[in-house]
């Protein structure tokens, strides 16, 4: 959800700011499972970007819960290392490029 606030290069971020004329910064914990947010700016425009943020984060889940779907595969053991990659690696960008 963080990820879809940011968007890429931070275009989304921008955008937010500009729109309410407001500071967004975001906590460090890139893998954490939620991020602290600090917003900046005039008493108004900070709710304006709060109730921002909270309609992409309910848009967020509502579409993953839509989609939640789960898989079971069996693996031959020969294979399930070079899957998972050096500490996890080739699975976290599975995660990322599918988004799940």
């Amino acid at each position: 959800v963080v990820g879809t606030i940011i968007g890429k290069g931070g275009s989304n971020l921008r955008t937010l700011e500009a729109q309410h004329d407001v500071k967004v910064s975001l906590e460090p914990g890139a893998r954490e499972e939620t991020r602290v947010a600090k917003i900046v700016g005039a008493h108004e425009a900070v709710e304006g970007a709060v109730a921002a943020m909270k309609r992409i984060v309910k848009g967020v889940v509502e579409s993953k819960r839509a989609l939640a779907h789960s898989q079971t595969l069996d693996l031959p053991s020969s294979v399930v290392g070079t899957i998972i990659g050096k500490g996890g690696s080739n699975l976290r960008t599975l995660e990322a490029q599918h988004d799940v």
